[in-house]
């Protein structure tokens, strides 16, 4: 009885049983089962069921009970309705039918005889069902019409109602079929919560097809996903049919779908209703149709749209990834590139995906990310080739970084940095080129040493042509200048750290060390062009410029032992230009110039003289040379060094006789001269700074000096070459009086040494005449001129009191007489210069006189005969 049901039920439904999914045009569903109303089901062999059938109708021909009667048929109805069963399953099919028409005669008997002794819905039910099953249709819509229209939820009355919208449906009536499915919607359910009747899923599942035969295709499209909503409600009491169901459902929306927009149209609606844990497969369902139907650009954009729709679903990497596999297999070359920029867009490490859904990548989509990404690598990389426009190789660039931040474990990581760094390059983005150089050279990444070297060099090179572009920028920005050589130097210093042994190292030195010196780092140019020496592969010009860079520091930063030791260096191995190398001669002559400076400040002065006479002997050209043998007498000096300071002086005045330093050295000379008390030597010196020296002032006193040193000698020679010192200044400087008078004076002391009175009594009347006739008051040439009078008058005076009166007296009375008054005269004047010392000893000298003459009176000789 089940199977004929079942079969009955397929009938009705007018549902195929093939399950293939090429086109969908007709419901095709195996497994919607429509369940009858039936007694518990027996399985007993034919044989039982003859017997029990021959006990039912001995049964019935006896009882005189209603009731037994009304159960005796329905039994014989159902036993009959189970011999037929069993002949189908024999493929006797007139043998079915009799059985069937018995069946049918018992349910009619009961229905016309004992209706108020059953359940007049339900064998009304079964009738319709043994009439359809016996080819009567007409009949047996006929009962299930007045079933359906029946009040109340009996599943028979629902049933036949789902019947009469199936049978308006195959009969292409859809819109009373629509009505009818709607009435069997309408019983009872609550879909929401899965309470439903037996019929709901089915008689939703056909009111969504009437939509579609009728167009109306968004109808249909909510009301299969309606359906899937309810069967999706309790996944673990889904059966085999409701999977089979499902399957159907994914088809025929999709069908529907085909016939608005698409993949675009589901989107919309899931963007309104909310999306659902089936939403994939719709999306798979329409892509497999469109795919179907030769659709591939619209099978594409089926996946695309999920994701888009869908851009953190666990799916969307499967989605994207199909998608880019139909265009890649239909040859939508435009497409393609665009799709597999999107994927990587997407799911590259740190994209929005991650971030959000906090997903771990798996395998197979890096599967996928690597594949993709690689191919836009190749086409922007080959684009930027051909094209060698700025844009391309920054478009280039930029998926060489999501590469890298992808995939930076990879093999080919190095690989990649390398022709990203070489597209930053070629874009102009020189920094950014240089940072990615600079991990190649320098980070632990497993290059080979040969690529890293090549990798240091293109970050100096990099850095250099900032540095070239930066320079020609006017105005020149120093700030920015300074900051980007500062840049270069630190990249060449790291290069020779890491590259010691490399060819190019020498270059680079050279170029930082030209940098160092340019930013005024001189100390560390210095420092680095000493590692120059030992530096594998320098060549001679390497080491030549490293010396003078290493002199001229040391010199600039007043290490001047070193400087003067590394200019030897140069002398020793190099050659330069004339200009150059006296250049370098000069600043030798400094350096121990400078080294004698720092040796007198330190109170070292005989190395520091030692120092200085040392330029005369090593640099003997130098202009220095002058000024160092002129300090090193001066110093000598300063110490009472004073033999070895007339030594230098002297050799100072030969090697530089035209010098303006030499018109200094006669003082130099005289105190030297003085110190040591070569009072003839100070002479000479004074006389040469007398003839030499313009300066009135400074002659005269140096002409002083010069009788003054004289003086100082007591041989002839020298006190004769004294007079005439005094003589010529006495000529040549008459004023001031004082001087003058005292350079009388000393002729006068000096003529005395000499026994020459009358010269001395010569200067003694100059000074008195210079005196009187200038009316001088002061003390000095009161005195001297006072002192030479009393001389002359004492020489009046000692003549006078020589004299003795003789005869004839008047004679020698006269003589004395004379003398007398020459010097009470000479006495008398001397008062007239108010010395007193000098006017006390003249007074008494005048007295004395006066006694004198009195005496030599007595004393006189007498007259002969005067007794």
């Amino acid at each position: 009885m089940m199977m004929l049901i079942m079969l009955s039920g397929c009938s009705m439904l007018g549902l195929g049983t093939d399950n293939k999914s090429v086109v969908i045009n007709e419901p095709g569903i195996r497994s919607i089962q429509i369940e009858p109303y039936t007694l518990p089901e027996t399985k007993l062999p034919s044989s039982s069921l003859v017997k029990a059938k021959e006990s039912y109708l001995n049964l019935l021909s006896k009882t005189k009970s209603d009731a037994i009667k009304a159960e005796s048929l329905q039994r014989l109805a159902e036993i009959e309705s189970m011999l037929a069963e069993s002949k189908l399953e024999q493929g006797q099919q007139e043998e079915m039918q009799k059985h069937l028409q018995l069946a049918a005669g018992y349910y009619e008997n009961l229905l016309k005889s004992y209706p108020d002794k059953i359940e007049q819905t339900k064998i009304n039910y079964q009738l319709a069902h043994i009439y359809d099953l016996n080819g009567k249709q007409q009949s047996s819509q006929n009962i299930l019409s007045g079933l359906a229209l029946l009040k109340g939820d009996d599943h028979e009355v629902i049933e036949s109602g789902f019947r009469m919208a199936e049978n308006a449906y195959s009969q292409k009536q859809y819109p009373k079929a629509l009505g009818l499915y709607n009435k069997v919607l309408a019983y009872d359910n609550q879909p929401e919560t899965g309470q439903l009747n037996s019929f709901y899923n089915t008689a939703l599942f056909k009111r969504g097809w009437t939509h579609f035969k009728r167009q109306h295709y968004d109808l249909a499209v909510a009301d299969f996903i309606s359906l899937l909503d309810i069967i999706y409600l309790n996944p673990e009491q889904r059966s085999v049919a409701d999977n089979n169901l499902i399957i159907e459902t994914y088809r025929v929306t999709a069908l529907s779908l085909s016939y608005m927009n698409g993949a675009e149209s589901l989107s919309g609606y899931f963007s309104k209703r909310g999306h659902t844990e089936y939403e994939a497969e719709l999306y798979l369902a329409l892509a497999e149709l469109y795919n179907q139907q030769q659709r591939y650009q619209d099978t594409a954009s089926t996946y695309f749209v999920y994701v888009k729709s869908n851009p953190l679903s666990l799916q969307a990497p499967e989605f994207e990834n199909k998608g880019i596999q139909v265009l890649s297999k239909s040859g939508f070359i435009d497409l393609i590139l665009g799709a597999k920029e999107n994927f990587v867009e997407h799911y590259q490490t740190g994209a929005q995906y991650w971030q959000k859904t906090q997903f771990v990548r798996t395998d197979k989509i890096s599967k996928w990310l690597f594949a993709n990404l690689d191919d836009v690598i190749n086409f922007y990389h080959a684009k930027a080739q051909k094209s060698k426009v700025k844009s391309d190789y920054q478009a280039a660039a930029k998926w060489y970084r999501v590469f890298l931040s992808s995939f930076k474990d990879h093999p080919q990581a190095n690989d990649k940095r390398w022709l990203l760094a070489e597209s930053l390059h070629d874009s102009g983005n020189i920094i950014a080129s240089i940072n990615e150089y600079q991990q190649l050279a320098y980070d632990e990444n497993g290059l080979a040493a040969k690529r890293k070297d090549e990798a240091g060099f293109r970050v100096l090179l990099g850095r250099q042509m900032l540095f070239k572009r930066l320079s020609l920028i006017k105005p020149v920005n120093e700030e920015a200048i300074i900051l980007v050589r500062k840049q270069l130097i630190n990249a060449g210093l790291k290069y020779k750290a890491k590259f010691t042994g490399n060819k190019r190292v020498p270059v680079v030195v050279a170029q930082t060390v030209e940098l160092q010196l340019a930013a005024g780092s001189t100390r560390d140019a210095v420092d680095l062009s000493r590692t120059m020496k030992t530096t594998k592969w320098a060549s001679k010009e390497n080491l030549k410029r490293s010396r003078e860079v290493i002199a001229n520091g040391e010199f600039d930063l007043k290490n001047y032992k070193l400087a003067e030791q590394a200019f030897t260096d140069i002398f020793k191995n190099d050659r330069h230009q004339p200009l150059k190398m006296k250049a370098f001669h000069e600043r030798r002559a400094q350096s121990i110039y400078k080294q004698a400076e720092a040796l007198k400040q330190a109170k070292q002065y005989s190395e520091a003289v030692d120092q200085l006479l040392r330029i005369g002997k090593v640099e003997p050209k130098s202009r220095v040379r002058v000024n160092a043998e002129f300090d090193a007498a001066t110093l000598l000096l300063q110490t009472n060094d004073y033999g070895k300071a007339l030594i230098v002086l002297k050799q100072f005045v030969v090697d530089y006789p035209n010098n303006p330093l030499t018109a200094s050295i006669p003082a130099k000379l005289i105190v030297s001269y003085e110190a040591l008390e070569n009072w003839s030597g100070a002479a000479k010196q004074y006389e040469i700074v007398a003839g030499n020296t313009k300066n009135v002032e400074l002659a005269r006193t140096a002409s002083w000096q010069v009788a003054a040193s004289w003086m100082k000698l007591s041989d002839k020679k020298s006190r004769e070459n004294s007079v005439a010192a005094w003589k010529k200044y006495i000529k040549k400087y008459p004023k001031p009086y004082d001087m003058s008078l005292e350079a009388r004076n000393h002729l006068i002391t000096l003529y005395g040494q000499l026994n020459v009175t009358w010269k001395r009594n010569f200067w003694r009347r100059k000074i008195i005449l210079t005196v009187d006739s200038n009316k001088l008051q002061a003390a000095r040439a009161r005195t001297l001129a006072a002192q030479s009078q009393i001389s002359l008058a004492t020489d009046d005076y000692r003549a006078f009191k020589s004299i003795k009166l003789t005869q004839p007296l008047r004679k020698s009375l006269k003589k004395k007489r004379q003398k007398l008054n020459a010097s009470l005269k000479g006495f008398s004047k001397v008062l007239d210069y108010r010395i007193q010392p000098l006017a006390t000893q003249a007074g008494y000298r005048i007295g004395e006189l006066y006694a004198i003459l009195a005496s030599s009176m007595l004393d006189s000789e007498r007259p002969k005969g005067m007794t």
